[in-house]
């Protein structure tokens, strides 16, 4: 988060900060696609002639390659899902509420819902493109089975309002115009690979069949090297420093419609579902905070071991991490449940890896953490009342250097500030001091 006075500040300012990116956001993304004509032109005018089926070719494998790579989440129509996956709404119930929520945005143009299946984690997300919106997976809310378990309807409009607070307010330029990246990527590798289609025909012509062989792999592991090197351009090019701006700015569009329990309530089931899954992890890693790496360090600590146990290390661990998730997606039950009931699910996962792999068990030093369902006492049903949250917002006010969730974000400072997202601690305290201090007056909610 770029503002020092984070959660303690107003959302207009915050609004103001990010219109302010987005302003910049637009001008540089005008000068990346005037670069990009000129490469166009520059293209037909030195290339086109020499070999135009070479160029096409180079284009459209760069352009199909990147548009693989999208992170556009899968799913399937909410209309074509499996109803075990949809939990306590039918397909007509989920399309009323989306259209509810867009109302409440002024949208006419209603997106597809896709569940997206195969994730037993909260998932939740929002694509829109305007010129190529009839693209349905392009224009459309994508929702993770467990939020329509664990989520009531109050909830689920306002984890889809932030979602629509994306498609309609706070969205970015290359969000909203993701595709442009694609083609902008695929022109700079044409030229970038039409360079090297020419200088390595003139060797071809002339020479035997070892060197040209030895020519193609040259070639492809220069492509290699192009593909990271404008990969990193762009993604440092397009970047934007506000996206934790964004976020806290969507909570607080969700909680202006349908109020702040509503909103808090979301946001600490899905840190709960989280710090489900961060367990497993941590059960078999040496830190918490960055688990890959840390195996990796540990093996490379290992004086007596030859580089194959090395290896070996490295490779069981990561394997039972792997496997172990998988096996947690595919058992965890989809309903909302406290880590300290997922316990047994953990511990099947943990044991079923290593079984496999014959990977270490680790464990981690005690980190205490709030633990926000303690406060669910005046009724007990997973979810924070006015009165409970009362308590709950007075510990978590007392308690600043106690983290709210085992996830690493909340134990590494540097992780917290890179992520796309504000920690849920102070996304709930950005809500809660707006509630008092914005003049839009935030409503509790559940009225």
């Amino acid at each position: 988060m770029s503002h020092p006075d984070f959660p303690q500040v107003l959302h207009d300012e915050l609004e103001q900060r990010v219109k302010r990116a987005l302003h910049s956001e637009r001008v540089s993304a005008w000068v990346l696609l005037a670069v990009s004509l000129g490469l166009v032109i520059f293209w037909f005018k030195h290339f086109a002639p020499i070999i135009p089926w070479w160029g096409l070719g180079i284009f459209t494998v760069s352009l199909f390659w990147l548009l693989g790579q999208s992170d556009i989440p899968g799913g399937v129509l909410v209309e074509d899902a499996d109803p075990e996956k949809l939990g306590k709404y039918t397909p007509e119930q989920i399309h009323a509420i989306v259209r509810e929520v867009c109302e409440t945005f002024y949208e006419k143009e209603i997106p597809s819902v896709y569940v997206v299946e195969d994730t037993a984690e909260a998932v939740a997300a929002v694509v829109n493109v305007d010129v190529l919106n009839f693209i349905r997976p392009w224009n459309a809310i994508y929702i993770g089975p467990h939020l329509l378990h664990a989520l009531d309807p109050e909830e689920l409009k306002a984890v889809l309002s932030h979602e629509m607070c994306h498609f309609s307010i706070h969205y970015t330029f290359w969000t909203r115009f993701f595709y442009l990246k694609f083609l902008i990527f695929a022109v700079w590798m044409t030229v970038a690979g039409s360079y090297a289609v020419v200088w390595t025909s003139g060797f071809l012509e002339n020479t035997s069949w070892i060197v040209s062989l030895l020519l193609l792999y040259m070639m492809l592991q220069l492509g290699k090297f192009t593909i990271g090197v404008i990969s990193l351009i762009l993604a440092t090019w397009t970047a934007r420093p506000d996206s934790q701006e964004v976020e806290a700015l969507c909570d607080y569009e969700a909680a202006k419609r349908y109020g702040l329990l509503p909103m808090v309530n979301v946001l600490l089931k899905l840190g709960t579902r989280q710090e489900i899954f961060t367990t497993l992890v941590a059960q078999l890693s040496p830190e918490l905070e960055h688990p890959f790496e840390s195996i990796q360090e540990e093996a490379d600590a290992l004086e007596d071991a030859s580089t194959e146990e090395r290896e070996l290390l490295v490779t069981n661990q990561t394997l039972a991490i792997q496997n172990a998730y998988m096996h947690l997606n595919e058992n965890l039950p989809l309903d909302f449940i406290s880590l300290e009931e997922s316990a047994p699910y953990i511990e099947e996962a943990v044991n079923m890896a290593r079984e496999e792999t014959d990977a270490k068990r680790y464990k981690q030093a005690p980190r205490h953490v709030i633990r926000w369902l303690k406060h669910d006492i005046n009724v007990a049903n997973q979810k924070l009342d006015v009165v409970e949250y009362s308590s709950f917002i007075q510990e978590l006010k007392e308690n600043p250097d106690k983290a709210l969730f085992y996830v690493p974000e909340e134990f590494d400072e540097e992780l917290a500030e890179e992520a796309d997202h504000p920690t849920i601690r102070n996304r709930i305290l950005f809500l809660e001091y707006n509630q008092h201090a914005s003049q839009d007056n935030i409503k509790m909610g559940y009225h």
